[in-house]
C-alpha cells in the first residue's frame, strides 16, 4: 500500500542528462511493524519530453518490488503474571499484549492450570478453561475478564492460574515463555472478623444488606468467660446485700457452717433491703445464736415466719 508499505512515487519525473546512460531513483520502503506476508508494488516508465527517436523498451518498461517481512516476529504474553484481588471485586482483567501489530487475525487460547491451585472453578471463580481470544489486525492488546465469585465464606487466600497457547495464526507468532502464565490471588479481607482468637467453627455470618456485610462472631471460650463474669457479679451483689442486712456484722463461722442447702428459706425485708432469713429445722440449731447479731426488727420478722 502506497504511504503504508512504501513511499508514494506516482508521476515522478527523472531526467537523463545528455551523455548519461544511467539514472537512479530511490523509492522509500516503510517498516510498518506489522507481521505480514510478502508484499509487492510496481512502477512503469513513460516519456515526457525528449528526442522523438527515444522509445521505451516494452520488455523493460515496468519494475516490480517485493517487500519481504521475514525479519519481524510477534511475541505474545501476559503484561502481568501475578494479580491480587479482593473477593468482592466481581472480576479480574487479564491483559494479553503483542510486541507488534499483525495484519491478520491471530487466535490465542487461554487454558486453566489445574495443578497447584487452591481455588475451585465455579465456586471461587468463573470457568475460563479453553477460552479463545483474538488479536484482530492492527491490535497489540487484548483484555479478558475472569469472574471472581464472593462465596460468603470466611477463608484464607486462594489462587488459580491460566496459560496462553497459540491456536491459529502466522508462523512468526510465538508465546513469551516468561509471560505465558498469570496467577490470581483471591483475598477474603472483607470477610475477616474482629478478634483472631474467635474459632472459625463457631463463627456465624449474617445476611448481606446491599453491599454492606455484617458479621456476628460467637466464641465458645467467650461464652464461658461471660458466664464466669456473671457469676462473679452475682456473688458480689449477694455479698453486698448480706453486708447491708447485718449492718457490717459477720455471722459466726460455727453457726454458718451448720446451715445447709436443705434448710427452709423465708423472704423478709429490712428497710429497702431484701434478705433471706434461714430457719434451721435441726434440734441442734439455736436461733438465738444467729439472731443475737441482728436488730430487733429482724427478730420480729423471724418470729412471724
Amino acid at each position: 500500500t502506497s504511504g503504508v508499505d512504501y513511499g508514494d512515487f506516482d508521476n515522478t519525473q527523472i531526467t537523463l542528462p545528455a551523455g548519461e546512460t544511467v539514472v537512479e531513483f530511490n523509492v522509500t520502503i516503510i517498516d510498518d511493524n506489522f507481521i505480514e506476508t510478502s508484499e509487492t508494488f510496481s512502477g512503469m516508465l513513460s516519456i515526457v519530453t525528449g528526442d522523438s527517436q527515444v522509445v521505451i523498451d516494452s520488455t523493460a518498461d515496468t519494475a516490480t518490488v517485493t517487500i519481504l517481512d521475514e525479519a519481524d516476529t510477534v511475541t505474545i504474553g501476559f503484561n502481568q503474571t501475578i494479580y491480587t484481588v479482593q473477593e468482592e471485586i466481581g472480576f479480574v482483567t487479564w491483559r494479553v499484549v503483542a510486541s507488534v501489530s499483525v495484519d491478520s487475525d491471530i487466535v490465542i487460547r487461554i487454558n486453566e492450570i489445574t495443578s497447584g491451585r487452591s481455588a475451585t472453578s465455579g465456586v471461587d471463580y468463573g470457568d475460563f478453561d479453553n477460552t479463545q481470544i483474538t488479536f484482530t489486525a492492527g491490535e497489540t492488546v487484548v483484555e479478558f475478564n475472569v469472574t471472581i465469585i464472593d462465596d460468603n465464606f470466611i477463608e484464607t487466600s486462594e489462587t488459580f492460574s491460566g496459560m496462553l497457547s497459540i491456536d491459529t495464526g502466522v508462523s512468526r507468532v510465538v508465546i513469551d515463555s516468561n509471560a505465558d502464565t498469570a496467577a490470581v490471588i483471591i483475598q477474603d479481607q472483607a470477610d475477616s472478623i474482629i478478634g483472631e482468637s474467635v474459632l472459625p467453627s463457631s463463627t456465624v455470618k449474617s445476611k448481606q444488606s446491599g453491599n454492606i456485610h455484617i458479621y456476628i462472631s460467637v466464641s465458645v471460650a467467650g461464652v464461658f468467660l461471660l458466664i464466669i463474669a456473671i457469676g462473679i457479679v452475682v456473688c458480689i451483689t449477694l455479698y453486698c446485700i448480706c453486708k447491708l442486712k447485718y449492718k457490717g456484722k459477720d455471722l459466726p463461722a460455727a453457726n454458718a457452717m451448720e446451715l445447709s442447702p436443705n434448710e427452709c428459706y423465708g423472704l423478709t425485708t429490712l428497710g429497702n433491703v431484701a434478705y433471706n432469713a434461714t430457719i434451721n429445722k435441726s434440734e441442734n440449731f439455736h436461733s438465738a445464736a444467729i439472731y443475737e447479731e441482728v436488730d430487733e426488727q429482724a427478730e420480729h420478722d423471724y418470729e412471724q415466719i
